[in-house]
């Protein structure tokens, strides 16, 4: 076998490999570089993600259910996003619902931050999703602080038509006990996909768990 031959199955096979693998990447929901997508500059890409299987879902599917009981349940979530490095921080807890595990997310500053699902939902006008959550803000802070939950809108090119819909938000001083946030969308003209996100604002630890998604109708 000539050696430029010997060549091009190497390369073919890395290819494959490498293809392999990044379908592999796509479906666990991985982010191996935070806010970093290769589709955006290879759209050809957009095959392997695993948003693309979730295009247009049935009525009664359920998207996701996100309980936090260990480190691979944050894959899936894009890492906090705030004005400033280093000004919030998320970690699991051990004092989620039921004994279980939960996600803090702890602003150490007084700004908004927010926190996405990676996948993305392809959908129609006049579809309706649903999603429900809780939250609670630990002992040790007197101030009030906000949590929320909503559901991001964009068009096809994926250009945001409003960043915060079907809106649910808490208010509460530390200690207060669990609290549900529940929001419901009809997915308007000029939307075709959505992505779910929570956020907070203001200085202190805000606990999150069993958040669901799903499709109503």
């Amino acid at each position: 076998m000539r050696p430029v031959v010997k060549i091009l199955l190497v390369l073919a096979a890395l290819t494959v490999s490498g293809l392999l693998l990044y379908w592999v990447k796509c479906q666990l929901g991985v982010n191996v570089i935070d806010g970093f997508r290769w589709e955006d500059r290879i759209p050809a890409l957009e095959v392997f993600q695993k948003h693309i299987k979730i295009v247009h879902p049935k009525p009664g599917e359920e998207l996701f259910t996100a309980t936090f009981e260990n480190e691979v349940a944050l894959k899936p979530w894009w890492k906090a996003y705030v004005l400033g490095k280093g000004l919030v921080g998320e970690r699991l807890s051990l004092e989620g619902r039921g004994g279980s595990k939960a996600l803090e997310m702890a602003n150490l500053s007084e700004l908004f931050w927010v926190k996405e699902y990676d996948h993305w939902v392809g959908v129609k006008p006049g579809e309706v999703f649903a999603y429900q959550g809780y939250c609670r803000f630990p002992a040790g802070a007197t101030e009030k602080r906000r949590a929320f939950m909503g559901i991001a809108l964009h068009d096809a090119a994926r250009k945001p038509v409003k960043w915060n819909a079907a809106e649910s938000t808490v208010t509460a001083a530390g200690g207060a006990d669990w609290q549900e946030l529940s929001g419901r969308l009809v997915v308007p003209e000029g939307v075709a996909l959505i992505r779910f996100r929570i956020s907070g604002d203001q200085q202190g630890p805000i606990l999150f768990d069993d958040i669901r998604l799903w499709r109503e109708k």
